[in-house]
């Protein structure tokens, strides 16, 4: 129970957000949606969770599973976002292949389910760093690229698990690498204790040049 509360670093994040469309700062982002998901099953509870050990010291328990309850958080939501925010014939690709695995076992033995393209929505990704697992998970459940995980591995290389904070490395490196153009939209992805998944889109107002010269790889 010890080790979990070594994993997570000193972090912090600071968002100055307004609605008064005639502030003299020009915003970079506008705020374009915001899907908040509960898991309020036993297991996806005790995945994470603070609790005395047989020795009465209190620490923070990690169940093994716990990359797989984030993951089926994370396509509860993800539901409600492609809903939302995916076009027309992406949705008709998702329904037909949930179509036919209902009808056929067949083609549920042979054929992988469909995941939507949601690059078609979605220039730019940042992912919780909880650690590699779970931007692997990610990047594996929505067929990401490397590229497209770059700005998560990135922090997570750079400064570790700082837990939701890491949300805003990784909106910083995408602008710092010159990424942001105006137009974009950003997806934010994070999770927590309860379990809860939770997911942000951004619209880019600007285009932002680079701003500092930044490492092209990293390893790990």
């Amino acid at each position: 129970m010890l080790i979990p509360n070594l994993l997570f670093r000193e972090n912090g994040a600071a968002v100055l957000l307004t609605n008064d469309y005639s502030s003299s700062l020009p915003p970079k982002y506008r705020l374009h949606q915001v899907v908040r998901i509960y898991k309020t099953d036993s297991a996806a509870n005790q995945a994470v969770f603070q609790k005395e050990d047989a020795e009465g010291f209190v620490g923070v328990t990690l169940d093994k599973n716990l990359v797989d309850h984030v993951i089926k958080g994370f396509f509860k939501n993800f539901y409600y976002v492609g809903l939302k925010n995916l076009p027309l014939f992406e949705k008709a690709k998702y329904i037909a292949d949930y179509v036919k695995r209902k009808l056929s076992s067949s083609y549920s033995q042979s054929h992988k389910p469909y995941v939507p393209n949601f690059s078609s929505v979605f220039s730019h990704y940042c992912i919780h760093c909880g650690g590699r697992a779970i931007i692997d998970g990610v990047q594996k459940s929505l067929s990401l690229s490397e590229e497209e995980c770059e700005p998560s591995r990135a922090a997570l290389f750079r400064y570790g698990n700082t837990s939701s904070a890491s949300l805003w490395y990784e909106m910083n490196y995408i602008e710092g690498r010159g990424l942001q153009k105006k137009g974009d939209r950003t997806f934010q992805i994070a999770f927590g204790s309860g379990l809860k998944c939770n997911t942000v889109m951004w619209k880019a107002l600007h285009t932002m040049p680079p701003s500092e010269p930044l490492p092209e790889s990293f390893t790990y």
